[in-house]
């Protein structure tokens, strides 16, 4: 398929990196489509007092492309107030987690690419 459309994408609710808030996750393409170069394309969206638990990645980089709400975003020792428009980095080997700090739902687009 050459266009996915949003209203059709896959959605799966999990907790992520240990937390144990319930995440929306928005498929824009399933690990198949990434051609062994990635394991995760999708748009996700933590309900507002939420997170995405801290975490490390091994052997992949994540991005983060916020597109609305407010955020905290957390990498090892290290956070900052993340809002739309801001793009965020976890390199292989360092840890990361993002909260919704703000009074919506914290929405953006996560990209797992391997190193």
């Amino acid at each position: 398929m050459a266009v996915n459309r949003f209203g059709d994408l896959r959605v799966e609710e999990r907790t992520v990196g240990g937390g144990d808030t319930v995440v929306t996750f928005r498929h824009y393409v399933d690990k198949d489509k990434l051609h062994e170069k990635g394991r995760l394309f999708a748009r996700l969206s933590i309900p507002p007092g939420g997170a995405v638990g801290f975490h490390q990645h091994v052997d992949e980089s994540e991005f983060y492309v916020i597109h609305s709400g407010r955020g905290r975003y957390l990498m090892d020792d290290q956070s900052w107030e993340v809002g739309p428009g801001d793009v965020a980095e976890v390199a292989p080997g360092h840890s990361h987690g993002i909260e919704n700090i703000g009074g919506e739902p914290l929405e953006f687009t996560a990209l797992i690419v391997f190193s």
